[in-house]
């Protein structure tokens, strides 16, 4: 089976997330292409998330990403619709994309309904039991040549393939958040991975435009490994400028503004912390913790804000979580 095959049914677990929802954009976007060149074909995208809520504002936020992907793209999409001749205005067009791609997208809460998927994305939360047990379930529902990609961007490939008895199956392909604005992808491989899935995750990323870097199977891999270590050190020079004089709001704000502007990034250190959230920071700590020989990924300050209950992080659309 190729990949254009196996695109006609995919299932985004997360799908209500920050990662899964971007993941959706990109190959809802994608199945309408196929669906030009493949008009008898048919096309599913499995949406699926446990938050019912999560799901309602899903929709659209679909809507606006795949305008936007259509409005960027509209050259392609002006070829890709050049045989309908009811389709003379770039705003006709973009809308017929936009609609099509939602055509495709179904919205659930059941992990079921993955069972007919042969390109499943997993992007659920940072925890490895809680992986194991949907990655578990997909395995005895799914069929023998359903590949996985999973968005974890701190949990040992090897560790998911053995303990839930993929075979090889499962390849770590880690979007950098937003998926659909940030081109890097991690792709992790090991040595039981299998080449099909390894060549079509290549083809896959040349399709979506994405720029595949290889990285070796150790938790946290390349991004998620300079990150914590990036915040460790922040948190630590916080705590030196605290005792020498500084206020703490005062510390965190200095040490923001130098890990942006010394290092020239969008975001300073503390401000990239609560974007993608003090909880999933802290359970990367956890993972990467467990699974490499590095006792000091802790922070007494991270862990005293998780205790108030402020959490930070944003919610798919850009708007701030409560916390």
């Amino acid at each position: 089976m190729n990949l254009d095959e196996r695109l006609r049914n995919v299932s985004i677990i997360g799908a209500a997330g920050k990662m899964g929802s971007g993941i959706a954009v990109l190959i809802a976007a994608e199945m309408v292409r196929l669906k030009q060149t493949n008009p008898d074909a048919l096309f599913r995208l499995n949406l699926i998330d446990i938050s019912e809520k999560g799901l309602a504002g899903l929709q659209s936020y679909l809507i606006s990403q795949i305008t936007k992907v259509a409005e960027k793209s509209i050259n392609a999409v002006r070829e890709m619709f050049a045989y309908r001749e009811d389709l003379v205005e770039n705003t006709e067009m973009i809308q017929t994309f936009v609609q099509e791609g939602l055509t495709f997208c179904g919205f659930s809460t059941n992990l079921d309904v993955a069972k007919d998927s042969h390109i499943i994305f997993e992007a659920i939360i940072e925890d490895v039991p809680t992986k194991l047990e949907v990655l578990g379930r997909l395995k005895e529902i799914c069929s023998d040549d359903t590949f996985f990609f999973t968005n974890t961007s701190s949990v040992p490939i090897g560790l998911l393939d053995e303990k839930v008895g993929l075979n090889g199956r499962i390849i770590g392909y880690h979007f950098y958040n937003p998926p659909v604005v940030q081109k890097l992808v991690e792709v992790i491989t090991t040595e039981n991975t299998n080449e099909e899935l390894k060549a079509m995750s290549e083809e896959l990323g040349k399709r979506l435009r994405k720029k595949l870097v290889p990285a070796n199977d150790i938790s946290g891999f390349i991004g998620n490994g300079h990150f914590t270590r990036d915040g460790l050190h922040a948190l630590e020079e916080v705590a030196k400028l605290t005792q020498d004089g500084l206020s703490l709001p005062e510390a965190i704000y200095v040490m923001n503004k130098v890990s942006q502007q010394f290092l020239i990034r969008p975001m300073g250190i503390f401000q990239l912390i609560d974007y993608v959230g003090i909880d999933v920071f802290q359970m990367i700590f956890d993972v990467m913790r467990e699974h490499t020989p590095d006792p000091s990924l802790k922070n007494e300050l991270m862990e005293k804000l998780l205790a108030m209950g402020v959490k930070g992080g944003q919610h798919s659309d850009g708007t701030q979580v409560d916390g």
